[in-house]
């Protein structure tokens, strides 16, 4: 039900997407379960671990968290600066933020759940519900009410951000800025300076990746 809620959310079907949001089970968590197999592990294709605690702390260690999402004081969101940690970021210059949602091999990642389905509910049932939602996700969080503007614009740039921290690190982020690019914080913005030096500043196309079914058919194009 959640899954098929998204697809009908990024396709424009509202009301489906609302239908199925609300039939899922209070409290219901899905989770990708992984183990900790130290005879299936490699730093190039963990089978069996959690590919993000590899990517973060034991592999490539190419996982850095944003600025946006370092020292916020909120339990949703956890990183750790480098001079606490020790890490190298894989090229050995970038400043490396670890993740702390992920911190063991068999770490289970959360696929799909009741939060997700609330906020799928609430962006489709309008600003009221957007609100609403927000307050009820920052007291959850032992957050600061919103005070912010309520105006259509507003709302959704903060209930945008809110489902940003619930859904930290669970791949949720980009699908909402396919949906709403005006209304994402903490995006990459062109002309800004890129993070690592002598890099040009960031540019103004916007790269998704190819889905499946266009790798599989067009044998002449690399995924």
């Amino acid at each position: 039900l959640v899954g098929r809620a998204r697809a009908h959310l990024q396709a424009g079907r509202n009301s489906d997407a609302l239908t199925d949001a609300n039939a899922v089970p209070a409290g219901f968590r899905f989770e990708v379960t992984y183990i900790s197999d130290l005879a299936d592990r490699s730093t190039e294709d963990p089978r069996v671990g959690n590919p993000l605690y590899d990517h973060t702390y034991d592999g490539d260690k190419s996982l850095s968290v944003a600025p946006a999402f370092r020292n916020l004081n909120d339990p949703r969101v956890g990183a750790i600066a480098p001079e606490v940690h020790g890490l190298s970021a894989r090229d050995g210059t970038t400043p490396y933020w670890t993740q702390t949602k992920y911190t063991e091999w068999d770490s289970n990642i959360r696929l799909a759940s009741r939060l997700q389905a609330d906020y799928i509910a609430a962006e489709v049932q309008g600003t009221s519900a957007m609100l609403v939602l927000i307050q009820a996700r920052l007291a959850a969080n032992a957050q600061p009410a919103y005070a912010g503007a309520t105006d259509d614009q507003s709302v959704l740039e903060e209930f945008l951000w809110q489902k940003s921290l619930d859904l930290y690190f669970e791949g949720t982020r980009m699908g909402d800025s396919r949906r709403h690019p005006a209304a994402m914080r903490a995006m990459p913005q062109p002309g800004a300076v890129y993070h690592k030096q002598p890099y040009n500043p960031i540019g103004s196309q916007t790269c998704f990746p190819l889905p499946d079914n266009e790798i599989d058919s067009n044998p002449n194009i690399s995924g």
